[in-house]
């Protein structure tokens, strides 16, 4: 991430981004998240035997990270 400091500065000024925010980016994880070459399921038995019930869309979970992120003038909004 280093080497795109210059651009995020311009880009933060440019759209009025919060221009701290680029000293918490890390690819690293982003790649090992959406990088991955296999599927990854994992059980949820014991989580549901002790009470969780919940379940989240995780479409619908990104694009809520997303409006959030546009909120915080993190990522553009065009």
């Amino acid at each position: 991430m280093p080497e795109n400091e210059d651009i995020w500065h311009y880009l933060a000024q440019r759209n009025q981004f919060d221009e701290s925010a680029f000293k918490y980016a890390s690819w690293n994880f982003f790649d090992f998240i959406l990088g991955r070459t296999f599927d990854d399921h994992g059980d949820m038995t014991k989580a549901r035997r002790y009470g969780w019930t919940t379940t989240v869309d995780t479409s619908e979970c990104y694009f809520q990270c997303f409006d959030r992120l546009k909120k915080m003038k993190v990522i553009s909004s065009n």
